[in-house]
């Protein structure tokens, strides 16, 4: 993999910005800056990367429609028993419209925010499987606020197989969201409830083991 450090990036920047489609970004492994890879264009491939020290989200799919996300890993390699020091603000961030965008097989943990969150009416059609948003194991650590948050009207939005474990909050929280469905989860080992579904939520399925 070939590392980039965006120390030397401006304050509003990120180490990757993908505005048009069909691109693929692989074995990348980006630090330091207030995203990793910034995403607003559609139908782009994104595997095996790893960001860490991002002070807005690690993962950040803007508006963007049809993107690919696997094997992405949002904290520091070394770190996943201990969350050390550079830790993202969140692990992955889906808002403005973001639709039918594909996450699979990814850990997103040791956020001192969220380790997922999808925010806003428009934000639908996406697909989860197969996420870590919590410890790897049940001893490490997960993130600070809570595994996941789904959130402002965020609909329709599906997350299969998902682990939410060691959050210090709740593992998944609806906030104002509807119609998601939660399959086969795992929220175990959380502080808070393993689901915490608030405000105007409603419509969702949930699934897994508590």
């Amino acid at each position: 993999a070939v590392a980039v450090d965006g120390r030397s990036v401006s304050t509003l920047g990120a180490v990757f910005k993908v505005t048009s489609s069909r691109n693929q970004l692989s074995h990348w492994k980006m630090i330091n800056a207030q995203r990793g890879v910034h995403v607003t264009g559609d139908d782009n491939e994104l595997n095996f990367v790893t960001a860490y020290s991002h002070t807005v989200a690690a993962f950040d799919i803007d508006g963007g429609d049809r993107n690919s996300l696997y094997y992405a890993i949002a904290v520091l390699p070394t770190a996943f028993d201990t969350c050390e020091s550079g830790d993202n603000t969140v692990g992955m961030l889906l808002h403005s419209g973001a639709q039918s965008n594909t996450v699979g097989t990814t850990a997103l943990t040791c956020a001192t925010q969220y380790g997922l969150i999808l925010d806003g009416a428009d934000t639908t059609g996406n697909r989860f499987g197969d996420v870590y948003l919590g410890g790897i194991s049940t001893t490490s650590p997960g993130n600070l606020l809570g595994g996941g948050l789904i959130r402002n009207g965020a609909h329709g939005n599906l997350l299969a197989d998902g682990r939410y474990t060691g959050n210090t909050g709740p593992g998944l929280t609806l906030l104002n969201a509807g119609f998601n469905v939660v399959n086969s989860g795992v929220f175990i080992s959380n502080t808070g409830p393993g689901v915490l579904i608030d405000g105007t939520s409603t419509g969702n399925a949930i699934s897994g083991t508590l």
